[in-house]
């Protein structure tokens, strides 16, 4: 398993919980897709299955959508502040995963109150 430091020092806003169905999209010279761990105003984090030891580039897009729900955050821009690769225990033949971190960029007038509305609701 691994650790990150939940210190306050290091937190401007407190962590969420995301909704199960919650899923992220990383869009830059490689597409990563999955689930919502937890978000903030700040940014999210995200786990993802990976084949390859190629890291993300560090400036890229976001999408967020729920499955089964009517709804859609797209195209945010992120800056990458980690990519964790998650030790699991159990066998080889399970696919091996990642957790990233990411930090959200600028949002346009549309994308605040969609981040909003997926932070109260889901």
């Amino acid at each position: 398993m691994f650790t990150i430091k939940e210190n306050s020092e290091y937190r401007r806003h407190r962590r969420l919980k995301a909704k199960k169905g919650a899923v992220a999209v990383l869009c830059g010279h490689h597409y990563k897709i999955g689930p919502v761990i937890d978000i903030t105003w700040g940014g999210l984090a995200f786990r993802y299955t990976y084949d390859d030891e190629k890291n993300l580039e560090s400036d890229c897009r976001l999408s967020i959508f729920l499955t089964g729900e009517d709804f859609y955050l797209r195209t945010v821009p992120v800056k990458i502040v980690y990519e964790i690769e998650e030790n699991s225990e159990t066998p080889i033949t399970t696919p091996r995963m990642k957790r990233c971190g990411v930090k959200f960029g600028r949002l346009t007038d549309c994308q605040r109150p969609l981040l909003k509305q997926f932070i109260r609701n889901y």
